[in-house]
């Protein structure tokens, strides 16, 4: 998900998903998974007059799936399209 805030705890919910809500991805392969595609189907108000808003990229892991907190790693290639008007 696409959020305004970080998540801190094991849900992706409120602020962490109020600008592209979460989008299950498939099991890695060899190390790759699949692309995926996401459009919001509606638009968002988010106010940052204040200029400190920022959008954070949330993912959750199942436990189950982590070996161990050492060795994990998760790189991310590939692009995020946001779009904005600034009113004012």
């Amino acid at each position: 998900s696409l959020g305004s805030e970080a998540t801190e705890d094991t849900t992706l919910s409120g602020t962490n998903v109020d600008i592209l809500t979460s989008t299950a991805i498939g099991p890695a392969t060899l190390e790759l998974v699949e692309p995926a595609r996401h459009v919001e189907a509606g638009q968002g108000f988010l106010d940052n007059t204040d200029g400190t808003r920022g959008i954070y990229l949330n993912m959750l892991i199942d436990a189950a799936d982590i070996i161990d907190a050492s060795s994990e790693k998760i790189t991310l290639d590939g692009w995020i399209e946001v779009s904005y008007i600034r009113i004012g």
